[in-house]
């Protein structure tokens, strides 16, 4: 039991749940954006929102972040390189849905590197030639 409450504590100091909660919270503002520019835009939506996109990534990542902590041992390498691999899952499902948002918004795709157009790569276009 104590191996639990020191997982959950060592959880609740680790920089990547802010950075999923940051992702988040941004895929909301251009979710909700993207709504209004469509139109579309519905409270009951935010709810949903809720529950298809906060709720099961959050706690799936808290849930497998105890459990791989709890199992594999706090300093353990392969716990700690599982917490990386699940957060970048989670991060990059995150990014793909604020690209879409950002999409709808902007009618662009979002510039991942480069100044100038010659230069400026999207996810989109480097994930198509692949």
């Amino acid at each position: 039991m104590a191996g639990i409450w020191e997982a959950v504590s060592t959880w609740a100091a680790d920089s990547r749940v802010l950075i999923i909660l940051a992702l988040i919270a941004l895929d909301l503002v251009l979710g909700v954006a993207s709504a209004l520019k469509r139109q579309e835009f519905a409270w009951h939506a935010l709810g949903d929102f809720y529950l298809t996109n906060v709720i099961p990534k959050l706690l799936g990542y808290i849930g497998l972040s105890i459990v791989i902590r709890a199992v594999a041992g706090i300093d353990s390498v392969i716990g700690e390189g599982a917490q990386w691999v699940a957060f970048g899952v989670l991060a990059a499902s995150l990014v793909g849905s604020i690209g879409a948002n950002f999409r709808e918004i902007y009618d662009k795709d979002l510039p991942v590197s480069g100044d100038d157009a010659a230069s400026t790569t999207t996810a989109a276009t480097w994930y198509e030639s692949l």
